[in-house]
C-alpha cells in the first residue's frame, strides 16, 4: 500500500514537470491585422501586428494569401516567396520588442470587397521558446476608381522628358491627387495652355504628369521650362515642406559640404556638416510659401525650420567664447587632460622650493652667526674708538684698528717715545681723519731712516707729484729720505 502512494506520487510529479517544462517551451501570441478601404487603382497598406503577451519576441514568419483578381502585391516587410495569390513577410525582434509590426502594400484592381488571410505561420520568443500564433484577416475594401492609377489616367497634354523619361501632362487632373494649400489654374508649356497646380501663397506652380503606367507630380518652373519632382513632407497637421532645388535662394552656412539627399527614389540637393553627419540642411518651400532651410534629423527623421542669422549669431558667441577664454581654456583642457602628470609635477615643484627654502633659511642663519660672532668681537673693542670732532665714536674705524685707544695712554706713549722721540701723544692725533700734527711732522722729519724703517719700509715706486689735501697739516722736506704709506682702514 505504502509503494502504491510513492508509485502514484512520483508519476504525478512527473506528469507536473513535463506540463511545466512544456509551458516553458511554449507560448501563445495573436497577429491581428489593418481592414483598409481604397478605390480602384490605388496604392494602399495593410498593417499587422504580432503579440505575445508582453513577453520579449524573438521573430515571426506569415505566410498570406490574397485574391490576385482584387490585389496585386506592391512590396512587403521581409517579404519573399511571392506568387500570384501568395507572398511571406518576416520580422525579426533585437531583444527588447514585444511585439513585430509587418506592412504590406498592394495595389487595388477591382471593385468589390476581398480578404486577406494567413495560412502558415512560425514564431518564436527570444528565449527560443516557441510562440503558437492565433491569426486572424484583413478584410479591404475598394471603392470606384477616381482616376489617379497611372493606367486609368489620360495623359492629353504635351510631352515632356525629365532624365531620359518621357511623361505627357495631365490636363484633366484628379481632385483627390489635389495638395493642400494648392487649387487649379491655367499655365503654359511650349505655347500651349496646360491644366496646373498652384500653390495659394506663393503662386509656386505643379504639374501632373504620366508615363503611361505611374503618374505623378511635378513642380513646374515657368522661367526656365524645368521640372522636379514634388515631395511633400508633413512637419504638422496643418504644416508641410516641399523639396526644392538651389535657385540661389539657399543660405548655406560655412563647414556644410553640398550632398545628394534620396527620397522616394529622386534625389536633392542637401547640405552636410562633416563633423554631424545624422543632420542634414535642405532647401525647402513651406506651407506659408516661404523658402528657406530646414534641418532634418535622419535618427528621429524630424525636420525643423533652420535660422541662419541664429545659426551665425551663435557660431561668433563661441568664437568670441574662444577668443577669451583663449589660452586659459587651452592650459584647463591640456590640464584636465593631464590631471595626473601636473599633479605630479605640482608636487614635485613644491618639494624643490621647499628643499629650496630650508637651504637658504640655513645659509641665512649661517651668515647671521658669522655677523653676530663678528659683532661680538667688535663691540669688545668699543672702548678704543676714537672720536671725532664732534665728539661722537667712530665705531667704523675702531672696528678696523687693531689696538685701541690704550695704545696713546701716557705710560705707553712714554716707552714709545723712548725710540721715536715724540712729544705727547696728544699731538699724535688731531682727529679722526687721520690727519697728522705739525709737531709730529717735525719729529718724524729728525728720525734717521733706519728707524723709520722698523714702523714703515719704504717701497721703491714711481715718484708722483703729491696733491696736498685740504685737511694736511704737516710737510715733507724735498730732503727727507724717508718715505710713508697710508692705509685706509675704510675700504
Amino acid at each position: 500500500m505504502m509503494f502504491k502512494k510513492i508509485s502514484l506520487s512520483f508519476m504525478a510529479a512527473l506528469v507536473l514537470s513535463v506540463l511545466i517544462g512544456a509551458q516553458a517551451f511554449a507560448a501563445n501570441g495573436e497577429v491581428q491585422f489593418s481592414d483598409p478601404q481604397t478605390s480602384t487603382g490605388e496604392e494602399f497598406e495593410i498593417t499587422a501586428k504580432m503579440t505575445c503577451g508582453g513577453v520579449l519576441i524573438g521573430d515571426g514568419e506569415l505566410t498570406l494569401s490574397y485574391d490576385p483578381e482584387y490585389l496585386e502585391f506592391v512590396e512587403g516587410t521581409g517579404s519573399k516567396d511571392q506568387s500570384d495569390g501568395s507572398v511571406t513577410i518576416f520580422n525579426a525582434g533585437t531583444g527588447s520588442e514585444t511585439e513585430l509590426n509587418y506592412t504590406i502594400t498592394f495595389k487595388a484592381l477591382k471593385e468589390g470587397e476581398t480578404v486577406i488571410e494567413v495560412t502558415d505561420s512560425e514564431a518564436y520568443l527570444w528565449n527560443n521558446a516557441t510562440l503558437h500564433l492565433t491569426t486572424g484577416t484583413s478584410t479591404v475594401t475598394i471603392a470606384e476608381g477616381d482616376g489617379t492609377s497611372g493606367g486609368s489616367v489620360k495623359g492629353d497634354g504635351p510631352e515632356v522628358t525629365i532624365d531620359g523619361t518621357k511623361y505627357n501632362i495631365v490636363n484633366d487632373i484628379p481632385p483627390a491627387v489635389v495638395p493642400a494649400g494648392f487649387s487649379q489654374a491655367e499655365s503654359s508649356f511650349n505655347g500651349e495652355t496646360i491644366n496646373v497646380l498652384q500653390q495659394d501663397a506663393s503662386g509656386q506652380q505643379a504639374v501632373y504628369l504620366t508615363d503611361g503606367t505611374d503618374s505623378s507630380l511635378f513642380l513646374y518652373f515657368g522661367e526656365d521650362g524645368s521640372f522636379l519632382p514634388l515631395e511633400m513632407i508633413d512637419i504638422s497637421e496643418s504644416s508641410y515642406i516641399i523639396f526644392l532645388q538651389d535657385d540661389g535662394g539657399a543660405d548655406v552656412p560655412k563647414g556644410f559640404d553640398e550632398v545628394k539627399l534620396t527620397f522616394n527614389d529622386h534625389e536633392f540637393p542637401a547640405w552636410q556638416n562633416p563633423n554631424q553627419e545624422d543632420y542634414y540642411l535642405v532647401y525647402t518651400l513651406n506651407s506659408a510659401g516661404e523658402k528657406g532651410m530646414y534641418l532634418y534629423d535622419t535618427k528621429d527623421d524630424t525636420y525643423q525650420r533652420f535660422n541662419p542669422d541664429l545659426f551665425k549669431a551663435q557660431k561668433e558667441t563661441a568664437k568670441k567664447a574662444d577668443k577669451s577664454s583663449g589660452v586659459l581654456g587651452k592650459i584647463v583642457d591640456f590640464i584636465g587632460n593631464h590631471l595626473l602628470p601636473f599633479l605630479i609635477f605640482i608636487g614635485a615643484l613644491l618639494l624643490f622650493l621647499l628643499i629650496w627654502a630650508l637651504v637658504l633659511s640655513r645659509k641665512v642663519h649661517n651668515r647671521n652667526v658669522e655677523i653676530d660672532d663678528l659683532y661680538d668681537e667688535l663691540d669688545g673693542r668699543k672702548a678704543g674708538s676714537v672720536a671725532g670732532p664732534s665728539g661722537a665714536l667712530t665705531e667704523d674705524f675702531s672696528a678696523v684698528m687693531p689696538y685701541g685707544s690704550d695704545l696713546f695712554s701716557d705710560d705707553d706713549f712714554d716707552s714709545y717715545n723712548e725710540s721715536f722721540e715724540f712729544d705727547d701723544d696728544d699731538d699724535f692725533l688731531e682727529d679722526y681723519t687721520g690727519a697728522l700734527p705739525v709737531k709730529l711732522t717735525d719729529t718724524l722729519a729728525r728720525h734717521k731712516t733706519s728707524q723709520l724703517k722698523t714702523v714703515a719700509p719704504a717701497r721703491k715706486t714711481k715718484k708722483k707729484p703729491v696733491k696736498p689735501l685740504s685737511n694736511q697739516r704737516f710737510h715733507v722736506e724735498s730732503d727727507d729720505t724717508f718715505k710713508m704709506d697710508f692705509i685706509d682702514f675704510d675700504d
